[in-house]
């Protein structure tokens, strides 16, 4: 999301990019996207036979699978498979060397976000 030239703008430059990033998966991506199917993928969910989640054979409970933020067509799933393939709620974030005050600002920004609940892992001495 950032990128390295990012880095020498403006404070006020990350942190709309920080903030953009959550609006986006806390607001635009819960906004799920129908799918519509081509004649051939209509006719490729009649032909499949087993989920293309779990490899298992299908029976009854078959349904169409698709991306929630595009709309495209996945494959043939079974009814619980389905159900249970979801798209993460949480956003991993990994930062790397930021000790004393090369992070201060970054870690600031984060400060802004009062809606948002950060899990932060303990510091890793290792080199």
């Amino acid at each position: 999301m950032t990128s390295a030239r990012d880095v020498f703008r403006p404070r006020g430059w990350r942190q709309w990019t920080l903030s953009t990033g959550f609006h986006y998966y806390a607001i635009i991506s819960p906004t799920i996207v129908p799918m519509n199917l081509s004649p051939e993928e209509e006719e490729q969910f009649s032909s499949e036979t087993q989920c293309y989640l779990c490899k298992r054979p299908l029976e009854d409970d078959k349904v169409r699978d698709h991306c929630h933020l595009s709309g495209r067509y996945r494959g043939a799933a079974h009814n619980s498979c389905n159900l249970q393939y979801k798209m993460r709620k949480m956003i991993p974030v990994v930062f790397h060397n930021l000790k004393n005050y090369d992070a201060h600002h970054i870690i600031k920004c984060f400060g802004n976000f009062k809606d948002h609940e950060f899990n932060i892992l303990a510091n890793n001495m290792e080199k």
